[in-house]
């Protein structure tokens, strides 16, 4: 039996390679080894607290995907999905502060492929400090109010932030706001709010590597809203100080009215805006001019504008004074309440010599006909009195004083 199983010993042996080659042969031909490429396979970055025990924290800069090569049987490829794939990089692995190669393994499939290989073969990380920096929390509005109300203020809660991140980032942050629609509102509301951070060009700061304090109650903001109306603007020209020889023709302004708010029991009680005359610096000035005013700071105690920024052009007509003297008749003087048993009598004097002082425009067409006078209601008896002129003018002139020299005697 021994010696038939040796038999042709040769023959028995390449007839079972022969057999294996020929099963490879049929195998490679229809299930041959081929390659497959997935494409943006995650990269998982594992052991990070090499980095962060030591208080710093890192950004993938490149590799965060990896396109993922695997070598195997055809069969096994046509099986093999995606989410099997692990793409990992160890961080007790990296080299030169920055690279760390991914390893690939496929779940369920050990032993099943030739080989698996990323590309790219490192990450690049990029690492620094953990840093924290306390903000100021504002208010940022969009939308508009319900017509006839204005935003009289917001309140925010809480007033400040602390953040903590990568020093580059932390470092970036310009300012902090919690913004909110003012749309529609018509009474005072607390509306909840996202925290948003702005570069100093005001772009918006991405916040997932950050870390804030602000909690599960996030950002209230407490809006308080005022009715509005509008009053007139008063100005009382003759109080501004002008140069020597110059007055205030005219005045106009615009507008003529502006839109405030208040609370409603005290927004009734406003009738006009007064703008005080010292607002106005005009003892220089010797022509038409315009002066640009910022309202909001002549406006009564607990009263605000509905638009912030309102400002008022007040423009003057500043007119040079002329002089004119009339030689006017002392007989042509009016005498009003002059005592039935008293007499008047001028002297010597004939005429009155009285200066008028005005615009030249007024002063060519003036006269004084039937324009003097004087009242002799507190001149009971007889003496010699300086009794003060009255001198009717048009608007714009006036006359030095005036004092008439007069006796008074008794009716013989």
């Amino acid at each position: 039996m021994k010696s038939k199983i040796f038999d042709n010993l040769g023959l028995k042996i390449l007839a079972l390679v022969s057999a294996i080659v020929i099963w490879i042969l049929v195998v490679s031909i229809n299930d041959p080894v081929a390659n497959k490429t997935f494409r943006d396979v995650k990269v998982n970055v594992i052991n990070e607290e090499v980095v962060t025990s030591e208080g710093k924290t890192y950004q993938i800069e490149n590799g965060a995907t990896a396109n993922v090569t695997v070598r195997a049987q055809r069969s096994v490829l046509s099986r093999l999905k995606a989410d099997r794939i692990v793409a990992t990089a160890d961080m007790k692995d990296m080299t030169l502060s920055s690279m760390i190669p991914v390893e690939v393994s496929i779940t369920g499939y050990e032993g099943r492929y030739q080989r698996a290989t990323a590309n790219p073969v490192n990450i690049q990380v990029s690492i620094e400090d953990i840093i924290t920096n306390k903000y100021p929390i504002t208010v940022s509005t969009s939308g508009s109010l319900r017509d006839g109300y204005a935003l009289a203020g917001t309140e925010v809660d809480p007033e400040t932030v602390t953040i903590s991140g990568p020093e580059s980032v932390i470092n970036s942050i310009d300012h902090a706001a919690a913004k909110i629609s003012l749309d529609g509102i018509s009474s005072d509301k607390t509306i909840r709010s996202e925290l948003i951070l702005y570069d100093s060009d005001n772009n918006k700061i991405d916040q997932s590597r950050l870390t804030n304090n602000i909690g599960e109650e996030g950002i209230k903001v407490k809006v308080q809203v005022y009715p509005t109306r509008d009053v007139p603007i008063a100005i009382d020209s003759d109080q501004i100080t002008t140069p020597e020889g110059y007055y205030i023709s005219d005045v106009s302004y615009e507008p003529t009215t502006i839109e405030i708010a208040a609370e409603k029991s005290r927004l009734e009680n406003i009738k006009e805006i007064q703008i005080p005359p010292e607002a106005f610096d005009l003892s220089d000035v010797t022509k038409k001019t315009e002066v640009t005013l910022d309202i909001e700071k002549y406006l009564p105690e607990d009263i605000i504008l509905a638009a912030e920024g309102t400002k008022v052009v007040f423009t003057f007509n500043v007119t040079k004074y002329g002089e004119k003297t009339f030689d006017y008749p002392t007989g042509s003087i009016i005498v009003n309440n002059l005592a039935d048993d008293l007499q008047l009598d001028y002297g010597q004097a004939d005429h009155l010599e009285i200066t008028i002082k005005g615009p030249m425009s007024a002063l060519e067409k003036l006269t004084l006909n039937k324009a003097v006078s004087i009242d002799l209601a507190s001149y009971t008896k007889s003496g010699f009195y300086q009794v003060p002129a009255q001198v009717k003018l048009p608007d714009g002139c006036s006359a030095k004083e005036i004092n008439v020299s007069i006796t008074l005697q008794e009716k013989e």
